[in-house]
């Protein structure tokens, strides 16, 4: 059951490793309105890894920065930014000019990494009723200028170091990713 609740919406803090699940957003009669996180295996051992690496398919270099959802709000009949624990948050800065949103498809929840400068960078797209994992093509999403590069990855144990900052696709659109050890995530410009 949702636990935290900003004006009409509610704000899921039940399920924390459940794919869409936790942060998903819904109605006073529990609709979807927007789903949860994307749920990223961070960090596992090097044995784990091997055992996957024959299903990588892609890898991208990882992004510091606050994720976000861009998705449909019925009762504001507009777009809204939301974070994973915060509906409405104060994102600073942010220049919302690098997304067309007249081609954004309101069934659709997009998400993206808002960089330290305010850069918006395309990392996903699912339905909302319906959401699913996938590995996708996000360069012919025109509606963002920015898109997370994925490149095809046929042998990961060879990209694979540890002083860089890694998400490695799945072929079932599961991502992993990999921290250096002194990595710390930035999220200090959302208010």
């Amino acid at each position: 059951m949702p636990t935290a609740n900003e004006g009409f919406l509610y704000i899921s803090t039940d399920n924390p490793g459940q794919q869409f699940k936790y942060g998903r957003i819904t109605d006073a009669k529990d609709i979807i309105i927007c789903p949860g996180e994307i749920i990223k295996t961070v960090n596992i051992d090097g044995e784990m890894f091997q055992d996957i690496a024959p299903d990588i398919v892609g890898y991208a270099y990882g992004i510091k920065g606050t994720q976000v959802r861009i998705y449909w709000e019925p009762f504001q009949n507009s777009y809204n930014i939301s974070t994973v624990t915060v509906i409405y948050p104060d994102i600073t800065p942010i220049h919302l000019s690098q997304i067309n949103f007249d081609l954004l498809d309101c069934r659709k929840c997009y998400y993206a990494i808002v960089t330290p400068e305010g850069n918006i960078i395309l990392t996903y797209i699912t339905w909302i009723q319906n959401p699913v994992l996938k590995l996708m093509d996000l360069s012919e999403e025109l509606a963002f200028e920015n898109h997370l590069d994925i490149f095809a990855c046929s042998d990961p144990m060879s990209i694979l170091t540890m002083d860089k900052h890694y998400i490695f696709f799945h072929r079932n659109g599961q991502p992993y990713e990999f921290r250096p050890l002194n990595f710390v995530p930035l999220q200090p410009h959302i208010k």
